[in-house]
């Protein structure tokens, strides 16, 4: 081999690189050469190893995507990328998880779309990165997911981006951040056998709650003084917290390490006196209904109380069964003296007497902002009880329903159960790792035009229940013929090993039982 190709044979060693043969054809009269040439190489496409998924919030600076790419010779390189909605009929259905591109920002779109964006690859560089730029809509939505792919290259890897909501108005997470063994012990996401768990998804499994002032496991509050001001995450003498997921406002009693009991009877006095003082500011205080205390729990604590009590400081000295439990303005749906309560110690939901009585003497906080769930007579429940708005839920006939409240969209048949009403089959029950195994063969399956269901944590699955009806808890104007029953959910009970959390559709109480059990399970998608 001539000479000057070596080098090139040991870069060909190195990599196959094509090439080039370029020939020199001689020129000039006698004695002109012939035939000579040489080669040069030519950079192949790159080759992508692997695009990651990647989550943001929606009022971020955008959501970064990192590409791996095998490094090669000393030689830039070019590939494209772009973004494409999941679902071409948004329009049909604007509550679905999915999220849509547009060509800026005013234009509607909840990012901005590519299509064969040009990204250079750096000689020697073994990943890059480039950003979607993301619509900030300050509008509270189910957060969104969109697809990214790569072009360009020797591969096309594809990856999913979600827009993380973060204005206030949807649920709170559960607190719930790690995966466990039916035997209660905690292992890495997602655990073999039990994929689907409360942990893999939503705020507190990805840690991005958007400022220092937030709480632990996707809970997000602000520290406020009893004038109003909003304070730093580490001062002391606060007498409010501010929920920024749901907007609330809650009361925290300063000085004492577990509340005074207070009988139901005296409850007015105390929200009148809190009004009068315009503690923190407001003038709207109110005993709260049973759904937004119980966004308070903190599902993923082992030990202590089942709350947060960095922030509400009031918690931290429980050990009274009475103390741990607090009044809500939710009356029973067939017993005006009975209250839903939230039993803090664990955060159980059930009833519990207004009885003027030294038993029955329990803890208070109160609530600022938002308002008691609109109710009206229009959805069918038991006679002479209130219900939850009518326009609250949307069914567009494919066997879905939306929640505008939540932004969750729900199966409307539990599963086993098919047709317009609900009319066909039988409710089918599994126990806890049979409903998380059910969740990934109607995915698999594509069950009613989607392949991202999943068994609903305890927080969303609580949010159905009709808290005026009973027997069953459910609005059968939108879920007919559901039967009242206990249903599971996705989320372990972490301190009583070898448990999980159901939702009791007979009443509504909120509990925990052995994950062996047999219970009914109806799937969601979206939300958060």
């Amino acid at each position: 081999m001539p000479p000057f190709l070596e080098p090139m044979r040991a870069l060909r060693r190195a990599r196959p690189w094509p090439l080039l043969v370029l020939a020199l054809a001689g020129c000039g009269g006698g004695g002109g050469g012939g035939g000579g040439g040489f080669f040069l190489p030519v950079p192949e496409t790159p080759l992508v190893l692997s695009m990651a998924d990647s989550v943001a919030l929606e009022s971020g600076n955008g959501i970064i995507f990192t590409v791996k790419v095998e490094s090669g010779p000393n030689v830039d390189k070019t590939i494209t990328f772009t973004t494409a909605d999941l679902a071409p009929n948004l329009a049909a259905k604007p509550v679905a998880g999915y999220a849509r591109g547009g060509a800026n920002c005013p234009a509607g779109g909840d990012y901005v779309a590519a299509n064969g964006t040009s990204l250079r690859v750096p000689a020697g560089a073994s990943s890059v990165t480039f950003a979607i730029p993301l619509c900030d809509d300050g509008t509270f939505q189910a957060n969104k997911r969109f697809r990214v792919s790569i072009g360009g290259a020797s591969n096309s890897p594809v990856a999913y981006g979600t827009i993380l909501n973060d204005d206030a108005g949807g649920l709170n997470d559960t607190g719930i951040a790690q995966c466990y063994t039916a035997a209660g012990a905690a292992v890495a996401c997602p655990a073999s056998g039990l994929a689907g768990q409360d942990a893999e998804y939503g705020r507190d499994s990805r840690a991005l709650t958007g400022g220092g002032s937030d709480g632990p496991a996707g809970f997000s509050y602000v520290k406020v003084s009893a004038s109003g001001q909003a304070m730093a995450s580490g001062a002391s003498g606060w007498a409010c917290v501010r929920d920024a997921v749901t907007g609330l406002m809650w009361q925290v009693q300063q000085g004492v390490s577990q509340p005074a009991a207070t009988a139901f009877a005296d409850v007015q006095a105390q929200i009148d006196a809190a009004n009068t003082a315009r503690l923190c500011g407001a003038s709207d205080w109110r005993l709260p209904e049973v759904g937004e205390l119980d966004s308070l729990v903190n599902a993923g604590r082992s030990t202590g109380v089942a709350a947060t009590t960095d922030w509400f400081s009031d918690l931290a000295g429980l050990g009274n069964q009475a103390r741990s439990v607090f009044w809500s303005n939710t009356t029973y749906p067939d017993d005006a003296q009975t209250a839903w309560v939230v039993d803090f110690s664990l955060g159980i939901v059930g009833p519990r007497n207004k009885a003027d009585s030294p038993g029955n003497a329990v803890s208070l906080r109160l609530v600022s902002g938002g308002s008691a769930p609109a109710l009206s007579s229009a959805a069918p429940c038991t006679a002479g009880s209130a219900k939850s708005a009518s326009d609250r839920y949307s069914a567009p006939g494919d066997g879905t329903v939306t929640d505008r409240r939540t932004q969750l969209m729900w199966a409307q048949c539990p599963q086993g159960q098919s047709g317009g009403s609900c009319e066909s089959g039988s409710a089918a029950s599994f126990s806890w790792s049979g409903a998380l195994g059910q969740v990934a063969a109607a995915n698999a399956a594509g069950w009613l035009g989607y392949s991202d269901w999943r068994l609903p944590n305890r927080n969303e699955l609580a949010s159905l229940v009709e808290r005026h009806c009973r027997a069953p808890a459910f609005n059968r104007a939108y879920f007919p013929n559901s039967a009242g029953a206990s249903y599971w959910s996705s989320s372990p009970a972490v301190p009583s090993a070898g448990s999980a959390w159901y939702v009791d559709f007979v009443d509504g109480d909120v509990a925990i039982a052995d994950m062996a059990g047999n219970r009914r399970l109806r799937l969601v998608r979206a939300g958060q």
